[in-house]
């Protein structure tokens, strides 16, 4: 049987090591071969780099070479003349040339010897740490790396412990200046220079620890608030937005046929007025209708102030709305829902402008006022508590024409000029919903804005970077119509968007 001929393994899907583990020391100008092995076993090419800027004058003979059928390559590294730390690289090279799978490995040069430095993170503050990574580089300062910081220098020495351990970089170099830095995440480091180390003596050095201030510009949050207002000035706020909404739809002591019959000769197009006048005159249009209002079950604003105080218990007590960041102390709070109604449909603008700051405790405050509308609010609710007893009704005007029976009435009435009795169905259901909308707008014509005042606090979450990844708390405020308020109270809580990348 013939033999199946073997595929040789991607580079890309090798792994590459060092040979010798650990750091490697040598002496100021010492030369020594240095192995790399890849696996899968056979030949690749390999590339060599130094990293860091401490690789000073030193070298490698050949940048390049090519492993043996054992994936192994081996090339002479030549060490710098003077005490430093770097990294060197060795990379697979893809069929492409480029830089495929890689390893790195840290070596120390000094002419006194090296010893272990044990660092000592200081740390005071109220963030959770899981792991420290300590790192040291030679002849730097603190003061050097403090734009690069909390990232580890290239070329480092680096050793991790978990919390309540102490890193311990091994084999760093006598001599030089060493800065010692140590990190938790991106989010809390710090950095101490020191030159006692010994030669095979272990240095404990100190670091104090600063937290990284929270990262507000990056604010990206939903916030969902529960709520529980007054009992009593919630229930007035609520009654007084209803009386309003209500007198402007179809005011107490007015004829509701009237009012409707007027409304839908408004409706109508301009060349069939005349026609709608002549048909109204002739077949006494004013007492059919006040007969089929009259006649009906409950009166139209009766039935809406019904629909209202049903739909007011459907609403769960909770406020939903998104977080963003817009200038310094500054953010955007988009109000979404009130319970289940649409904030736009309850006259919320779209954004309101939030005082957003942090202590330095990592308590994160959020202060503002979001604009209402109460007779919005209310003309929404109302919806909610008309479809439970006409779930047919997809809109208000559906509602509305269901309750004052518009179909009853066209037939009554019947048709005028080219206007059948569809059409006249059509132009009650219009009407109704014209003046719902002049309704709807009350609270704004009798300059009645309602404020929903919001002062949330709470301990922050945050991710690597100090970026906020929630809060939650106890908020209080008030919640006003423009005439009564009611003191209002609840919990809170903020987390990133369903689509936002992981921390």
């Amino acid at each position: 049987m013939k033999a199946e001929p073997v595929v040789p393994p991607a580079p890309s899907a090798a792994l590459i090591r060092f040979e010798q583990e650990g750091t490697i020391t040598l002496a100021p100008g010492e030369s020594r071969a240095i192995q790399v092995v890849a696996s899968p076993p056979t030949t690749y090419d390999v590339r060599f780099a130094l990293v860091g800027d401490g690789a000073l004058d030193g070298w490698i003979e050949v940048a390049a070479v090519t492993a043996d059928a054992n994936g192994m390559a081996t090339i002479q590294l030549h060490a710098p003349n003077q005490p430093t730390t770097f990294h060197l690289r060795a990379s697979i090279v893809l069929a492409d040339g480029s830089a495929g799978p890689s390893a790195e490995t840290s070596v120390a040069v000094s002419a006194q010897g090296f010893g272990t430095v044990r660092v000592l993170p200081q740390y005071t503050g109220k963030r959770a740490v899981e792991t420290w990574t300590a790192s040291v580089a030679a002849r730097t300062t603190c003061a050097d790396l403090a734009a690069t910081l909390p990232g580890e220098p290239k070329g480092a020495l680096v050793a991790k412990a978990a919390f309540g351990a102490a890193p311990l970089v091994q084999n760093a170099p006598v001599g030089p200046n060493l800065a010692v830095a140590v990190r938790a995440g991106h989010y809390g480091w710090g950095c101490a220079d020191t030159t006692d180390l010994k030669a095979d003596g272990a240095l404990d050095v100190k670091v104090t620890i600063v937290d990284k201030p929270i990262d507000l510009a990056a604010t990206d949050l939903d916030l969902a608030l529960t709520y529980k207002p007054d009992a009593a000035d919630y229930k007035a706020l609520i009654g007084g937005a209803t009386e309003l909404l209500g007198e402007a739809f179809l005011p107490k002591g007015s004829s509701e046929s009237a009012l409707v019959l007027a409304a839908m000769k408004l409706a109508a197009p301009l060349d069939q007025a005349p026609a709608f006048d002549a048909a109204s005159a002739m077949l006494g249009w004013d007492a059919v209708a006040a007969a089929h209002f009259n006649g009906l079950p409950k009166s139209v604003r009766a039935r809406c102030t019904s629909w209202i105080d049903a739909g007011l218990p459907l609403q769960a007590p909770t406020l939903t709305a998104h977080l963003t960041a817009k200038d310094v102390g500054v953010a955007t709070l988009d109000l979404l829902t009130i319970g289940s109604i649409d904030a736009a449909a309850a006259g919320v603008p779209a954004a309101s402008t939030f005082s957003w700051t942090a202590d330095p405790d990592d308590t994160l405050i959020l202060g503002g006022n979001v604009l209402w509308q109460p007779s919005r609010y209310v003309g929404a609710v109302a919806l909610a508590g008309a479809k439970v007893n006409q779930p047919n009704a997809q809109t208000v005007t559906d509602a509305l024409a269901q309750a004052a029976d518009c179909a009853g009435l066209a037939a009554k009435l019947g048709g005028f000029g080219t206007c059948n009795a569809d059409c006249v169905v059509a132009l009650c259901a219009k009407a109704l919903d014209d003046r719902w909308t002049l309704a709807l707008a009350a609270s704004t014509e009798a300059g009645q804005i309602g404020h929903l005042a919001i002062t949330a606090s709470g301990p922050a979450q945050i991710d690597d970077t100090a970026k906020p990844r929630g809060f939650k708390g106890i908020w209080l405020g008030t919640v006003s119509d423009g005439v009564v308020s009611a003191k209002v109270k609840g919990s809170f809580e903020a987390t990133p968007p369903a689509n936002a990348p992981p921390p």
